[in-house]
């Protein structure tokens, strides 16, 4: 993984998990195995990379655990990533911030 999304990664993550109250390890990973029942009943309102967060946050009100599998073999290949890191990580813990304290 470059660098810059290492650590835009590490330190969203940690911030994320503050606000949790679980330890997210890699929180804009997009593999999650959710228990059906407790997706059904999420009212999600988030429309773009922020929407783990949101879940995140919700589930475990609702709540679900955090757990973590590592995922062994990661590639990237020079595979150039639409996060934009300074942006898209500001702006998710500032979403975390609302999704944890402002919704419902």
């Amino acid at each position: 993984m470059p660098a810059a999304r290492f650590y835009s990664n590490v330190i969203g993550s940690a911030i994320l998990s503050r606000f949790i109250g679980a330890r997210v390890m890699d929180s804009q990973s997009g593999f999650r195995l959710i228990r059906a029942d407790l997706l059904r009943d999420l009212q999600l309102t988030a429309t773009g990379y922020e929407i783990e967060t949101e879940m995140l946050i919700k589930l475990v009100r609702a709540g679900a655990t955090v757990d973590r599998v590592t995922v062994r073999r990661l590639q990237y290949a020079g595979a150039r990533s639409k996060i934009h890191q300074f942006r898209d990580t500001s702006r998710t813990c500032l979403l975390a911030v609302r999704y944890r304290y402002l919704s419902g």
